[in-house]
């Protein structure tokens, strides 16, 4: 397996994510933890959703668990950027109600990716 390190190395890094998504979530009432704990959580499940990617045997399971990754890549820019919006104080740049905007392009690229 090619891919050794990266196993032994991804189930530590997704426990520290989940750890910091609980962390974060209990303190939400902080400026900007609500969304650093969004934004662990969904690297927390795209680290999962491949390590299992890599260990899964049949093709269809590793073509599935890549499938269903693209739903985490896409959106880790889009809650990194509302989460420094938030911890930077400058979310008026950005008002709540129009950051659907920003998952357009996410949205479209998970449609692609999953025809």
């Amino acid at each position: 397996m090619q891919y050794t390190l990266f196993v032994i190395i991804a189930p530590l890094s997704a426990i520290a994510c989940g750890s910091i998504a609980i962390y974060a979530w209990r303190a939400r009432n902080i400026s900007g933890s609500k969304h650093l704990a969004q934004y662990a959580a969904i690297a927390f499940a795209y680290l999962l959703l491949n390590l299992l990617e890599l260990l899964l045997r049949s093709e269809t399971g590793t073509l599935w668990m890549a499938k269903l990754e693209y739903i985490f890549i896409t959106m880790l820019p889009v809650t990194w950027f509302i989460f420094a919006l938030e911890y930077s104080g400058k979310q008026h740049w950005f008002p709540t109600r129009l950051r659907w905007i920003l998952f357009i392009m996410p949205a479209l690229t998970v449609s692609l990716v999953m025809t």
